[in-house]
Formats: structure tokens, sequence, C-alpha cells
């Protein structure tokens, strides 16, 4: 089933995402296989269509974690917690990149 699979994949990416979901989706998929910053990419773009994702954001914050930029990265779990405040893993990762930032 690895051919189908293989198929499958090369057809999703050949329609290309085309909505916040579906970029997310993408961004999580890449930081998934080690692609900060592919994922950092297509994040932005899910976030330029729903600024108000708390997942995009979050996963954002993880991408910017992960490419060694810790200001951005807080900045992004902040906008997850500003609309979903009850994020344990927000809390978390913001106050890991806060500590980073210095």
């Amino acid at each position: 089933r690895t051919d189908e699979a293989d198929a499958a994949r090369a057809r999703a990416a050949a329609t290309g995402p085309r909505s916040a979901w579906e970029y997310l989706a993408v961004g999580r998929a890449k930081l998934a296989a080690g692609d900060a910053a592919g994922a950092a990419a297509d994040l932005d773009r899910a976030l330029g269509l729903d600024p108000g994702s708390a997942w995009a954001n979050y996963h954002r914050g993880v991408a910017a974690l992960r490419l060694n930029d810790p200001a951005d990265a807080a900045a992004a779990f902040t906008a997850c917690l500003a609309v979903a405040p009850d994020v344990g893993w927000c809390w978390h990762n913001r106050g890991l990149a806060l500590q980073a930032a210095g």
C-alpha cells in the first residue's frame, strides 16, 4: 500500500492547501518530519487566513522554538493563549520561550 499512499500524498501536494486548516495540517506534518522552516511558512499562511487559530499559533510557536527564535515563539504562544487560555502546553512552551529569550 506504500505506492497508494505515495500517490495520495503526491495528489495532495499537486492540489496544494487552500484553507487555514489545510495549511495547519501541512505545517504540522512538516514539523513532524523535522522541517521547521517549511512548517513555519505554512503556519504563517494558515494564520494569514485565520489569525485567531489557537492551534496554528501553537504550532507556529513550536516551529519558532525549533528555529531558535524564542521571541517569535513567545509571541506565537501568547497569541494562542489569547484565544485558548486553558491550553496548558501554550503556557508551558511560552515559559520555555521567555526563558530562552532571556
